[in-house]
């Protein structure tokens, strides 16, 4: 089962065709479950075909449940497979790579940044 939400806002040609600064910078945590922008999502998705090289002000995490693929961080390449757990520190920037013979499964959360600080966030 696949977010198609997310696809269909993501890799809409419109926003492909966008001239954006690169990588693209996303300010806020939305959810596109609820479709309003949160603190905190935590999101499942089979495909994650929107993972093109971006950067945000939030704390991104994942973990992979099944498939294979490749994670940059800021240049560092890092396998992924089922059992990964990776975690991506605000204004990252960060993309990940896959082979359609064998997609992603993964959980995806983040956080933003000032509720870790904050004592009475969450």
């Amino acid at each position: 089962m696949y977010n198609k939400s997310i696809a269909t806002v993501i890799l809409n040609e419109e926003f492909l065709r966008m001239s954006v600064k690169w990588p693209v910078y996303i300010e806020e945590i939305f959810d596109y479950v609820t479709q309003s922008a949160r603190k905190f999502a935590l999101n499942f998705w089979e495909d994650p075909r929107y993972f093109k090289t971006h950067r945000h002000n939030f704390i991104e995490f994942m973990y992979v449940l099944k498939g294979e693929g490749v994670e940059t961080v800021n240049s560092l390449r890092y396998t992924l497979k089922p059992g990964t757990f990776s975690l991506v520190m605000p204004y990252q920037i960060h993309r990940i790579d896959y082979s359609l013979e064998n997609l992603l499964s993964i959980f995806v959360g983040a956080i933003a940044f000032e509720e870790l600080l904050s004592p009475n966030s969450l």
